[in-house]
C-alpha cells in the first residue's frame, strides 16, 4: 500500500540544518531526557558541555591537539559520551 507523502513544514526543516546539540535535542523531543542525563551523570554533563563548544564556525579555528582530543573524547566516550547517548534514541 502507498503511504501518502506530506511535505514537512519548511521552517522546521530549516531549523534542522544546525550543529547546535541543544537545539537538535529540543527539535527531536529529547530536551528533558538530555537534561535528566546531564543531571544524573556528571561525566555525561561535562562531556555535553565540552562537545557543545564546537560549532559550524569553530571548525575554522585552530585547535590545540589537547583541546581537539578533549572534544573527540567527549563525543565518542563509550560510557559517558554524547554520541553513544544519542544512539540510544535512534
Amino acid at each position: 500500500s502507498l503511504v501518502p507523502y506530506c511535505l514537512p513544514d519548511k521552517s522546521v526543516v530549516s531549523k534542522l540544518y544546525t550543529h547546535d546539540l541543544d537545539e537538535l535535542t529540543r527539535l527531536a523531543g529529547l530536551k528533558e531526557e538530555s537534561n535528566e542525563a546531564k543531571r544524573s551523570n556528571a561525566s555525561f554533563g561535562a562531556n555535553w558541555a565540552i562537545a557543545t563548544q564546537w560549532s559550524e564556525q569553530s571548525r575554522y579555528r585552530t585547535w590545540s591537539e589537547s583541546k581537539a582530543r578533549e572534544i573527540v573524547t567527549a563525543i565518542s566516550d563509550q560510557k559517558d559520551g554524547v554520541l553513544p547517548w544519542i544512539k540510544t534514541h535512534w
